[in-house]
């Protein structure tokens, strides 16, 4: 069984959902394409293109991020409700304990972030959309060879962002962090 967050009359709830084991060729061949350092790239640049014209537009960070379209709001699929739900739901019990919320939203998020984001800060919460840090020039170059996680440099530039953030929203005392 597989954990599932649902709706049911407004409330969130978690539910098992039965989850048929793959066929072993299918998980043979998903394993291979996990290890595959020539898939992973081609999937990289998939999700470089797919998401170069949002990352595009938001690189220069002295022009404000790009709304998303107001006759399409967030959320409007279950997945995007869910979603909203969740975060909500841990920002308010961090709030209700005295802390301050961050969210981070991930890179390659494209038009969801930017609707997710929008969404959050219309609600007080402060973000960070590392789509709007990534310098699009140099996004292999942050990345492990063989997989999409972050290498040093990578992981230089995001603690960079969240920082920086946390300063400009008081969470953070400027020379708190070298």
């Amino acid at each position: 069984n597989k954990p599932v967050f649902v709706i049911d009359d407004d409330s969130l709830s978690l539910t098992n959902y039965p989850v048929p084991r793959a066929p072993l060729v299918t998980r043979f061949v998903a394993k291979i394409a996990q290890r595959s350092y020539l898939i992973n790239e081609l999937n990289r640049f998939r999700l470089w293109i797919r998401d170069a014209a949002d990352r595009s537009e938001s690189r220069d960070s002295s022009q404000a991020m790009p709304e998303v379209n107001p006759e399409t709001p967030f959320p409007t699929s279950d997945a995007e409700v869910i979603t909203a739900r969740l975060v909500s739901e841990i920002v308010s019990s961090a709030r209700a304990v005295g802390s301050r919320p961050l969210v981070v939203i991930t890179e390659n998020q494209g038009r969801r972030g930017r609707k997710l984001g929008a969404y959050l800060r219309s609600r007080g919460t402060p973000i960070v959309n590392l789509d709007d840090w990534l310098d699009l020039d140099k996004y292999s170059r942050l990345h492990l060879p063989s997989d999409n996680h972050w290498n040093a440099e990578g992981h230089s530039v995001v603690a960079k962002a969240i920082i920086d953030k946390m300063v400009a929203e008081g969470l953070l005392e400027t020379g708190y962090c070298r």
